[in-house]
């Protein structure tokens, strides 16, 4: 599978899956845009990969994580970039 951007820590997608697993939290994806992005259906949400490593870095890949997350921005709101 793909690597996914460095952030502090090497965060593998294969983490952000299992975390996701861990805590019984629904998800689809991953899904790679023509741009380059790779992208999760999580509770109705979508997310960016970078979100979700910022998110697991902090410790913070949890539902509350997730819906804090959703709730403070939402998709018309972020910027996506390749």
């Amino acid at each position: 599978m793909v690597k996914a951007a460095r952030a502090r820590a090497s965060v593998s997608i294969e983490d952000i899956m299992n975390s996701l697993r861990f805590e019984r939290i629904d998800f689809r994806g991953p899904f790679q845009t023509p741009q380059g992005n790779i992208l999760f259906l999580i509770e109705s949400h979508l997310f960016v990969l970078p979100e979700l490593v910022d998110l697991f870095n902090r410790k913070k890949l949890d539902r509350e994580g997730i819906q804090g997350l959703a709730t403070q921005f939402p998709l018309s709101e972020r910027v996506f970039e390749p």
